[in-house]
């Protein structure tokens, strides 16, 4: 089941996904994933988290008391939300029908863009996860933006 609301002028679902990495516009999984799947994108800030280089190299949101994530609102084409949100769930390791993978979970978190909260699908650190305890979710010594997905500098 896919959360949507209508938007202001009534007239369809919105469904939107919160990005911190490489799924924002010009980065190295946008172009495959994203573009031409959305008709809507804002700067966005998500409360209470900030990134972390995981294991496998790419930024993961973790929990943090104070931390405000940057990042892109996109919503969704109508005609195309659950399907792009089926490719986004392979490319982060969530099994069909699942909402939790090994490196990411997909969860509603209440995002902020200039015209107030929205609700929005963010892929994050699995909170019950043995894998993202400390480790995962340490702050980075590197304040490097990724690269093709990936960190420039050092990673864990």
């Amino acid at each position: 089941m896919v959360p949507s609301e209508i938007d202001p002028a009534g007239h369809r679902d919105v469904v939107r996904v919160f990005t911190y990495g490489s799924l924002r516009v010009g980065e190295s999984n946008h172009g495959e994933f994203l573009a031409g799947r959305f008709d809507r994108v804002f700067p966005a800030r998500l409360p209470g988290y900030a990134t972390r280089v995981a294991w496998h190299g790419y930024l993961v949101a973790c929990p943090q008391k104070g931390g405000v994530l940057t990042g892109e609102l996109f919503e969704l084409s109508p005609d195309r939300s659950a399907e792009t949100l089926d490719r986004l769930d392979q490319l982060e390791g969530l099994s069909p029908g699942s909402l939790q993978g090994t490196d990411y979970e997909r969860q509603l978190c209440q995002v902020w863009t200039a015209a107030g909260p929205r609700p929005a699908w963010v892929y994050t650190a699995p909170q019950a996860s043995t894998r993202h305890s400390q480790h995962d979710c340490r702050r980075s010594d590197s304040h490097t933006r990724p690269t093709h997905g990936r960190l420039s500098g050092p990673g864990p």
